[in-house]
């Protein structure tokens, strides 16, 4: 045995070679581990408000459970692009909706406005005044109520009328001496045609359920 065996006997203990005394290995870094939390990967995306089975819209059978009155009477929805939105989940609903119109915010599709092409001068974007008349001696109902629309101009478009299930109710109003106001919910801007505009009853109700549309 050499005098350097001898040595790394001593320090090392016998038998020990140079091959076991060399340098050990590099260690790998060390690497941290996150569990995933328990559960499927999320399917809705945040942007779109798209849900996995399709449900852009809140249907019929949970909106009698979902669209409730807050303790100042206030309901969890808005009017965005043309509809009502569940705000929590950002889901859509149509105008016209028979929940809604029920609890006071009443709307509907303005009928007839293939009928009055002139109404393309009118102002039916969200937000803009629908003018309601009253016309007593139309000679298809004695209930009609029709539709205008402001112009650049300052003068008036006809835009069509309110259905007759509706206009009954709205004629006796406005008959007794009542100033019904209301608001285009669909549409568009003067110039544009859109053959489907929608109209929203604005009146107490209605500012009392929905209060943060048209902006303020």
């Amino acid at each position: 045995m050499g005098i350097f065996d001898a040595l790394r006997s001593a320090l090392f203990g016998p038998g020990t070679s140079a091959k076991a005394t060399s340098a050990p290995p590099k260690s790998e870094p060390l690497r941290i581990v996150i569990p995933r939390a328990p559960g499927p990967t999320p399917t809705r995306s945040p942007a779109t408000h798209h849900y996995a089975d399709g449900s852009k819209y809140l249907s019929a059978s949970d909106q009698p459970r979902l669209l409730v009155p807050d303790e100042s009477g206030a309901l969890p929805v808005t009017v965005r692009d043309g509809f009502f939105v569940y705000v929590p989940t950002g889901q859509l609903m149509p105008p016209a909706n028979r929940v809604l119109n029920a609890l006071g915010v009443v709307s509907f599709r303005v009928r007839g406005t293939q009928h009055y092409p002139g109404a393309k001068s009118g102002n039916t974007a969200p937000g803009q005044p629908a003018i309601l008349r009253r016309e007593p001696q139309n000679e298809f109902d004695a209930n009609a109520v029709a539709v205008h629309a402001n112009t650049a101009s300052g003068r008036l478009a006809k835009v069509g009328y309110v259905n007759k299930g509706l206009a009954r109710s709205l004629a006796k109003r406005m008959d007794a001496g009542e100033s019904v106001g209301a608001l285009f919910m669909r549409g568009s801007a003067p110039g544009d045609w859109d053959d489907s505009p929608c109209v929203v009853i604005a009146d107490d109700a209605f500012r009392l359920r929905i209060r943060d549309w048209p902006a303020r």
